[in-house]
């Protein structure tokens, strides 16, 4: 049997968990991670004699640990995002898409319709690599750097 929080081989203690209103249960507690193990705390029938305070260290312990880990996971899923990205953007396929993007709106701005566009802009990266010419516009380089710096990427007038 493998802990449902950390995953690890089960190996628990029985310890007695005081609550801020003063009632007390027992419960299995990881060894591992510190969280409660088991469906729940112990029916009253199955308490033992003397048990160990629940260890909170060892359960704030855990936490920090998952925690860390969960961030390590995202970070190496945004790294993995953003290789894809950038080999994506040395594609041939890129350069054709981008191609339409640009003779669609006649190298114009899409954001001011002032300036010329540069920069093809993702509006999403749901189909990276498999864009449709409705997930890009063209920007100039100063729409596009409000694109990025704008919540959700909106365009906003200035008053």
């Amino acid at each position: 049997m493998n802990c449902h929080t950390c995953g690890g081989e089960v190996c628990t203690r029985i310890r007695l968990r005081t609550y801020a209103n003063g009632n007390k249960a027992q419960w299995h507690q990881c060894l591992i991670c510190g969280a409660a193990a088991g469906r729940g705390a112990l029916p009253k029938s199955e308490w033992v004699p003397n048990p160990e305070p629940w260890d909170e260290e060892l359960r704030e312990f855990g936490w920090r640990q998952r925690a860390a880990q969960y961030e390590q996971a995202r970070e190496d899923e945004r790294i993995s995002r953003r290789r894809a990205y950038e080999t994506h953007l040395q594609s041939e396929e890129w350069r054709a898409i981008r191609k339409k993007v640009i003779d669609r709106e006649n190298g114009l701005c899409q954001g001011c319709r002032e300036a010329r566009g540069g920069q093809v802009h993702h509006l999403t990266y749901e189909r990276l690599g498999n864009e449709l010419l409705i997930d890009l516009v063209l920007l100039c380089e100063s729409c596009h750097e409000r694109a990025h710096h704008e919540p959700s990427g909106t365009f906003r007038r200035s008053a």
